[in-house]
């Protein structure tokens, strides 16, 4: 009596439905640092509901003796004790970079790179941008107040209190853009560090904008 043969099972296994291709990310562009975005309507703290749009500052990148001596002194800064690049960075309430420049040399003061770069950060009428006390003499720039011997009451200090409450922010993420290792002395060429720091502000800013480090406050105008 003949047997029957199973059936052959194909030399690679059963059939499998075809594994789905991930989709690809999109490609990251770095134009993701906006000054309009100022004017988020969620851009707004309890203490500064309107006109109020954000914080400024500096910061140095330190760098390598250079070789020429007219080049170290125009880098050289008083305050770090080294030569350094400076750069400005200008954040919302919300903690995302609104506004970068560099780099500057170390002798260029605050002042004069805020002023150098004002085509960077227009103003409308009735705006206002915390900032420290080197900034004071900036039109539209709101620093703290001078401490006078009589402030019995406290109020100036804690006004003063409440903009470092703030300012802070801007401090914070300066540390996220200059804390990664090549930029705490940096060797090479200064085309390379305007690359480096152009990549490094724009992926930071991405970052920051998925994970906010700072509650949204609003909806509302800041000029109404």
């Amino acid at each position: 009596m003949s047997q029957k043969r199973p059936a052959e099972q194909p030399a690679c296994g059963p059939e499998r439905a075809p594994k789905k291709r991930k989709p690809r990310p999109p490609p990251v562009r770095l134009t993701d640092v906006h000054w309009h975005y100022r004017l988020d309507p969620m851009n707004h703290a309890p203490h500064f509901p309107t006109r109020f749009t954000g914080m400024a500052d500096t910061f140095p990148v330190k760098t390598e003796e250079p070789t020429d001596l007219e080049v170290g002194q125009v880098l050289f800064s008083v305050k770090d004790g080294s030569p350094v690049w400076k750069y400005l960075l200008v954040v919302s309430f919300l903690g995302h970079i609104i506004c970068f420049a560099g780099p500057f040399p170390g002798t260029m003061s605050d002042k004069e790179i805020w002023e150098a770069t004002a085509a960077l950060h227009p103003l409308v009428p009735g705006e206002w941008i915390i900032a420290d006390g080197v900034f004071k003499s900036i039109p539209q720039m709101f620093t703290p107040h001078p401490m006078p011997e009589d402030d019995e009451t406290g109020r100036l200090i804690r006004w003063n209190n409440i903009l470092a409450h703030y300012r802070a922010r801007v401090e914070h993420i300066n540390r996220v853009v200059k804390y990664h290792r090549m930029f705490q002395s940096f060797r090479s060429d200064v085309s390379v560090l305007e690359a480096a720091m152009k990549i490094t502000v724009h992926l930071s800013n991405i970052e920051l904008q998925r994970f906010p480090r700072y509650w949204p406050y609003g909806p509302w105008s800041h000029f109404d």
